[in-house]
């Protein structure tokens, strides 16, 4: 019943399957570590312009032609229009809430007050004239 079991000489089916995957791994670690790692950018020939290095002044900005666009745009609106007459804060200025920004002459808005006040005067001297006409009424 009991019977010795050779054990066999040279790589077994198993053994191979294990050593090629860690071959595999020691391949595929050795080209993370050791390849080259830059990377190449391939242009035509016929669209570089190679030219001698010159001593000068170095530009740093590019013109472009294009539109600026704010985040947001807020629209302010007058409750009564009018001529500026003073700016008190530049374009592009960070304001606060309740911020004086421009002042207003409008000679319509005036116009109509000293009308109103002359109105109110004209009405204020009737009803003077009413009451002193009503107490001379009572007196007689």
């Amino acid at each position: 019943m009991d019977r010795l079991i050779e054990k066999k000489k040279g790589l077994q089916k198993k053994h191979v399957i294990w050593i090629a995957g860690g071959a595999l791994f020691l391949l595929l670690a050795g080209i993370m570590i050791f390849g080259d790692h830059s990377s190449a950018f391939r242009v035509e020939r016929d669209k570089l312009t190679i030219s001698a290095v010159e001593s000068g002044i170095f530009n740093d900005y590019i013109s472009v032609i294009g539109t600026v666009e704010p985040i947001t745009t807020i629209y302010l609106d007058a409750i009564e229009g009018g001529r500026v007459t003073e700016r008190l804060i530049e374009e592009g200025s960070m304001v606060k809430k309740g911020d004086v920004i421009l002042k207003l002459e409008n000679r319509q808005l005036y116009q109509t007050i000293l009308n109103s006040e002359a109105s109110l005067a004209e009405k204020e001297n009737y009803l003077r004239n009413t009451k002193v006409s009503f107490e001379a009424a009572q007196i007689a």
